[in-house]
């Protein structure tokens, strides 16, 4: 005898996507998460979401589709806000009672429905359908029926839990690092073991090692957190060496993931321009890399990667798309950039003609000819902006400033209610930024190389005037890891300050320190192993291991 659905499964071609869809559009609860699926309760009914390299890329031409019950009242606040988010819809309502029909980001057809079998059947015995007929007098014994949902529901709740045993036990990966010196949030713990399952430091200092670990000797080694990288944008060169040279991304992306481990870096948010510039900064190419990334690279990239969008306040085209990837929760750091030089500023004229003809094969005409047409319309952008700004806020999406160089600026950075201060360019700019409560972030290579290309505040100056909060690789991931080396080196700050600016403190500019950015009990196990006493120049090839989520993913010493 069936006693009712037991679940539903549908196919996802991007698992985070589709769990922020559920969860925070739909109103979904999540019960538990693995590799490639979620558990999720929709009210009583178990729903779960699994990965699949075939899921369908249109809506299917039919009606089937899933109804969600929603309360009468709550059904206006539903509308509008899909309205307003742009969620898109594949039918009008016809029925009885209110209902919204939407896609989900897979295309799966969906219905926000109020009402139940009991309304409908009572409206369609006023009104019946062509050719109606009814096998009972009325849907009744409600009580009967909740008690029986209710057994069904607690004998779901126990297939969650021995599925999810299953999936633990499937999956489990148990590592203990011994003899290893540790850098944890309260310094140096020399000859330790730290414990590592399921890709989580679960304990640091254990005396005693378990059985069932995976036993690895890092006796002689340091272990640091994994770099984190906000801002870094070197895989343009992966992908165009020369102007107007393209590389296939899959090969470009995979390439420069082996690049950023070999710079200690573990997650790396790919800043990548969404700008008015044909080729290498579109729409286009940003499209094409969020595709990658996000879908089919996920196989590929060893490096765990989060995308950071540099929308330029000129490109007001595709402006949907932009907010679809905001609220499908496909962009993880939003930063607003104004790099189209002002009218009459020769010095960023030629700063900006010079920097264009790199990445392009864009002649020094065609490019002016781009300038004259996008500063006719630059403004028409500014209500767009605005949306992009409240996306940000409403989807818990950290919002960056960018070259801020005026206290006019600052203070519409604090308007915006920005979390970040991307490179400000001064030090009372920076100060002014950090007082209402932005991190600034600024590049390594400045310190790396003694001072900033353009001319502006220095690292080594931010850090004397305590104006600065982490450190990204900017244009060059190298300079990231030896850039605490460097910071030690000038006696400007203690090895284990500087390391911060690197780890955990973008991390908690980012919103991810509950995940990451430290070497602690409940954090993703992202570290590295390197070898101890080192200076510069040579300090990067003390890196011995880097390992990610628990899992070692690069290695170029024996240990």
């Amino acid at each position: 005898m069936i006693t009712g659905i037991n679940h539903i499964t549908l196919s996802v071609s991007d698992l985070e996507k589709s769990l922020k869809f559920y969860t925070e559009i739909i109103g979904c609860q999540a019960i538990a998460q693995w590799q490639r699926g979620v558990y999720l309760l929709a009210g009583d009914l178990w729903l779960c979401l699994s990965l699949d390299a075939n899921t369908r890329t249109n809506p299917i031409d039919e009606y089937t589709h899933i109804a969600f019950s929603i309360p009468k009242d709550k059904f206006p606040e539903y509308s509008d806000r899909l309205k307003i988010l742009g969620i898109k819809q594949w039918k009008q309502n016809t029925s009885e009672g209110d209902s919204i029909y939407i896609l989900d980001p897979d295309y799966h057809k969906l219905e926000l429905h109020v009402g139940d079998l009991h309304s409908r059947i009572a409206a369609t015995k006023k009104a019946p359908y062509e050719g109606m007929k009814f096998f009972i007098e009325s849907v009744n014994n409600q009580q009967s029926t909740v008690n029986s949902q209710q057994s069904t529901i607690n004998s779901q709740q126990s297939t969650v839990n021995s599925q999810q045993s299953t999936v633990n036990h499937q999956t489990n990966t148990k590592i203990a690092i011994q003899g290893v010196n540790v850098l944890t949030p309260d310094g140096w713990l020399n000859d330790a073991t730290v414990l590592i399952e399921d890709g989580q430091f679960t304990n640091i200092d254990q005396a005693i090692t378990p059985d069932g670990y995976q036993l690895i000797n890092a006796q002689n080694f340091q272990m640091l957190p994994g770099i984190i990288d906000l801002h870094g944008d070197a895989f343009e060169r992966m992908i165009c060496p020369r102007p107007g040279v393209n590389f296939p991304l899959p090969i470009a992306i995979a390439d420069n993931d082996r690049n950023l481990l070999a710079s200690g870096i573990t997650t790396f948010y790919c800043s990548i321009t969404d700008s008015y510039e044909p080729g290498l900064r579109s729409r286009d190419s940003a499209r094409a890399l969020i595709d990658f990334i996000l879908g089919t690279g996920k196989q590929v990239l060893n490096c765990n990667h989060r995308i950071h969008i540099r929308h330029e306040e000129a490109n007001i085209a595709e402006h949907q798309e932009l907010c679809d990837w905001i609220v499908s929760g496909q962009v993880h750091l939003l930063s607003i950039n104004d790099h189209l030089p002002p009218p009459g500023n020769h010095r960023r004229l030629n700063r900006y003609l010079n920097s264009v003809k790199q990445r392009s094969s864009m002649s020094i005409e065609e490019i002016e000819e781009l300038i004259t047409q996008v500063t006719a319309q630059r403004h028409e952008g500014d209500g767009q902006i605005q949306e992009l700004v409240d996306l940000a806020h409403t989807y818990n999406i950290p919002l960056a400033s960018h070259d801020d160089d005026s206290p006019e600026k600052v203070k519409l950075s604090q308007q915006r209610r920005v979390a970040i201060a991307e490179f400000p360019a001064t030090v009372d700019l920076a100060a002014q930024s950090r007082e209402y409560g932005a991190a600034v972030l600024m590049g390594a290579p400045n310190l790396v190389r003694g001072g900033s290309h353009l001319g502006l505040m220095s690292v080594a100056e931010a850090v004397k005037h305590n104006v600065i909060d982490c450190l990204c690789s900017d244009y060059h991931y190298p300079s990231l890891f030896y850039a605490p080396f460097k910071l030690q080196e000038l006696g400007l700050m203690s090895f284990e300050q500087a390391w911060s600016l690197v780890s955990s403190r973008p991390a908690e500019a980012a919103g991810i320190s509950d995940r990451k950015g430290k070497i602690a009990p409940g954090l993703d196990a992202d570290f590295l192993l390197i070898s101890p006493h080192n200076s510069l120049p040579s300090a990067i090839t003390a890196i011995a291991s880097v390992y990610v989520a628990g899992k070692e993913v690069a290695r170029y010493q024996t240990h």
